[in-house]
């Protein structure tokens, strides 16, 4: 497999950011977008430019800049930031995972979109936004990649329950959840 290429043309990066080719001449012009000249005239931008300039301008990362962690990436939809709070501190003691936390229907969104989570531990009664919808809408969309769903129930719900697992999620939890359960569940979905 060859390396990736250290320069870009400016045809890639109009490409990349869904652009026409004379913005991201008239970015280089302005000095908005860092690039050089090749002896030949031809603009060329590195790949730390371009991330600085998608970065400086809150330009969404394209996918093939994305640089991954190691660490696998849980993105935490619950209402209950305390939880998340908990979560997060023992999740970095533990150093394993990359966590964030999103609520409402446009944070979850933006998070999944930025963030990429290889899990979702979604609280199932999140009035703010459909459970079930929302294990669908992420099952359809094709440009997110594979992201595995794990429920949290508030409370007995038998029908609550068979709808979550019947639209994708492959783990229900019961609150409350123990740091280590969540911990040990995380290890055994991720690894």
């Amino acid at each position: 497999m060859a390396a990736d290429p250290v320069y870009l043309t400016t045809h890639q990066v109009a490409r990349m950011l869904g652009v026409s080719l004379p913005t991201v001449v008239n970015w280089t012009a302005s000095g908005k977008l860092e690039a050089h000249r090749t002896p030949g005239g031809h603009r060329r931008i590195s790949r730390a430019s371009l991330m600085a300039f998608a970065s400086r301008f809150s330009y969404p990362l394209p996918p093939e800049l994305e640089v991954r962690t190691a660490r696998p990436r849980v993105l935490v939809v619950d209402s209950e930031h305390d939880f998340y709070e908990m979560l997060s501190e023992y999740l970095q003691l533990r150093g394993r995972f990359d966590l964030r936390c999103a609520v409402g229907p446009f944070a979850i969104g933006l998070e999944i979109g930025r963030f990429r989570p290889d899990l979702l531990l979604v609280d199932l009664g999140l009035t703010s936004q459909d459970p079930i919808r929302l294990a669908r809408q992420v099952a359809e969309d094709k440009d997110i990649g594979p992201v595995r769903l794990v429920g949290v129930l508030p409370f007995p719900d038998h029908q609550l329950e068979q709808r979550a697992l019947s639209v994708g999620y492959e783990r229900l939890l019961h609150k409350p959840v123990s740091l280590d359960g969540v911990w040990e569940l995380l290890q055994e979905l991720l690894d």
